[in-house]
């Protein structure tokens, strides 16, 4: 028909030097753009208190708040003690779910491909089981930073706002126990008594939940009258000072033979003490139980010998009958 009419549309800018049949373009700006959030959940072995062999989930969430698909998308995860000690994790985040619009995303994109679309959200875990090292720390700290690349191939970095922190109660304790053997001279009966040797049997624990260093042990031995004693071997000036972690112990010994003097106060009394430094520089210590656990007993008793005093006069008289 030949009075068909076609027009190509304009952009209604006439000063752009083209008056007629213009496209008309929305240039759209990229704004490549992450949000990443972590957590953190603790799992315990029911006492109540974060220790040693108990774990810490860590869930982490990266979400693409831009408008562009982002690229080789990868994870740093740092874990360190409160202090900045390097800790390691169980395993390298592993992919749990992918979202979108709050609903799970059927992604094929992680965790082989690492790319994120246009409001998609990923989530990644994994788990720390505590060591020794994190609780003389006091705690850890975990921080994640996920790096990207933008369709103009540009690195974007985002690092979680504030680190994820466990605080772990640190409770510091030893537990002494001295006992002791008779070891009677030879050729006498069984009874305690002069000549007779007291072996002492020390054995220091760590029943706390933190390593103690520099463990010393003072040593008080008396007699019944409160006169104080040498030991014969052993003791405070040649036992060395020693470390321990908890659930560990060591065993000192030392030995008092038995003069007549002592033997006649009727007993020798022993107390040990021992002290530590705690990690964070305290101290701990602990005066020694004589081991008995009998209902009533109570605890840092002195280690008692009582010894057998068996007094005794023989009298023998005679005479001479006069011839």
């Amino acid at each position: 028909n030949s009075n068909d009419v076609t027009d190509v549309s304009d952009n209604g800018n006439d000063g752009d030097g083209n008056t007629t049949d213009d496209p008309t373009v929305v240039n759209i700006t990229a704004s490549p753009q992450m949000e990443v959030t972590k957590e953190g959940t603790v799992s315990d072995d029911g006492d109540g208190i974060l220790g040693v062999g108990d774990t810490i989930t860590y869930n982490i969430r990266v979400k693409n708040t831009g408008n562009t698909i982002l690229t080789n998308v990868s994870i740093l995860d740092t874990l360190t003690t409160l202090q900045g000690l390097s800790l390691s994790l169980d395993s390298i985040p592993q992919f749990v779910e992918s979202y979108k619009n709050g609903v799970i995303f059927a992604s094929t994109s992680f965790p082989t491909t690492p790319t994120l679309q246009v409001g998609e959200e990923v989530e990644f875990a994994t788990t720390y089981t505590i060591a020794l090292a994190a609780v003389n720390a006091g705690g850890v700290s975990n921080t994640v930073t996920v790096t990207a690349l933008d369709p103009e191939n540009n690195e974007i970095v985002k690092t979680i706002s504030e680190a994820v922190e466990n605080e772990i109660t640190q409770t510091p304790e030893l537990t002494v126990i001295k006992t002791y053997d008779i070891v009677h001279e030879p050729g006498t009966d069984t009874e305690i008594s002069a000549g007779d040797t007291v072996v002492y049997t020390i054995k220091v624990e760590n029943t706390g939940n933190v390593t103690v260093t520099n463990i010393t042990l003072t040593d008080e031995l008396t007699d019944g009258l409160g006169n104080q004693l040498n030991f014969t071997s052993g003791g405070p000036t040649v036992w060395e000072s020693f470390d321990l972690d908890p659930n560990n112990s060591t065993t000192l010994t030392a030995s008092y033979s038995i003069t007549q003097l002592v033997s006649d106060s009727g007993k020798v009394s022993n107390t040990a003490t021992a002290t530590g430094t705690t990690p964070t520089g305290g101290t701990v210590e602990d005066v020694s139980d004589d081991g008995d656990t009998s209902s009533g007993d109570t605890e840092s008793d002195p280690t008692i010998v009582d010894i057998d005093l068996s007094p005794e006069i023989s009298i023998e008289k005679t005479s001479d009958e006069p011839s």
